[in-house]
């Protein structure tokens, strides 16, 4: 946990720099971060007003306090090599350059990316940052929760085989799943916290060779898209395709955050 440096801000009266809100009524999945979710309401109004004050707490974290994200990204490439990452790397903005900010960035890369997307591997907020907002039901405050939120995307192609594997984290999706995705709530617990959010787990794969197979893997619960393909790389001297081999991977997941002290 690295340490920052103490400071005062006024922000908007809410805890935040701005008065982000996003409508959540008819979304596909929803939960605030203290866990007040579209399938699990608190029973009593003392209830609901103690998880929409645990969201904003947990938000405040997020928003001011947020150092790093950690998992596990990485890719192999039969022709390409490999990519790998455990960590985001401290996101850079200092708590106290946050007092003028309405969302907070942070990734980090790795592999050749753009344009030749042999392979890459990427953690952390999502590319343009993640958003604090109040979310609401019907038009009642249920709470505080991430948009756009965390990312961990792993993606490597060989012998014309592409295989890409993405984890989001955030707290609210509008559409249901397609063929290529997993979805469910879950709970990241980090000391005495803990953070609820929707994820989604997405694989998808591309290319194609009479030989080639995949091993896919989606489990949202347990925060984790992977994905592998195999073919066969070459002919005997009959002319039958040799046994295949694994000619790429990927492996996406988030394990946990990682807070600045003071």
């Amino acid at each position: 946990m690295p340490t920052a440096t103490p400071f005062k801000a006024l922000g908007k009266g809410n805890g935040f720099t701005n008065c982000v809100s996003q409508d959540i009524t008819g979304f596909d999945s929803w939960t605030t971060l203290s866990g007040w979710s579209k399938n699990n309401q608190p029973s009593s109004q003392s209830a609901k007003l103690a998880s929409i004050e645990e969201s904003r707490r947990l938000a405040m974290m997020l928003f001011w306090n947020l150092s790093e994200v950690t998992g596990t990204v990485n890719t192999t490439s039969y022709q390409h090599g490999s990519s790998s990452l455990s960590s985001s790397g401290n996101i850079t903005v200092q708590p106290k350059n946050r007092v003028c900010l309405s969302n907070i960035t942070g990734y980090a890369e790795d592999g050749d990316g753009y344009p030749a997307y042999n392979k890459y591997s990427i953690l952390g907020a999502s590319n343009v940052g993640f958003y604090i907002t109040a979310m609401y039901n019907n038009t009642q405050l249920v709470g505080y929760g991430v948009e756009y939120g965390f990312q961990s995307v792993a993606f490597s192609g060989s012998n014309a085989l592409r295989v890409n594997a993405r984890l989001i984290l955030r707290s609210f999706e509008g559409y249901t799943v397609n063929q290529y995705e997993d979805r469910d709530y879950v709970t990241l617990n980090i000391n005495n916290d803990s953070f609820s959010f929707v994820c989604t787990a997405h694989v998808s794969t591309g290319g194609g060779h009479i030989t080639a197979s995949y091993t896919i893997n989606r489990n949202a619960s347990n925060l984790l898209a992977q994905v592998t393909a195999s073919r066969s790389l070459a002919k005997d001297n009959d002319g039958n395709w040799l046994p295949p081999v694994q000619v790429a991977s990927s492996t996406a997941q988030i394990n946990s955050f990682d807070f600045y002290t003071y």
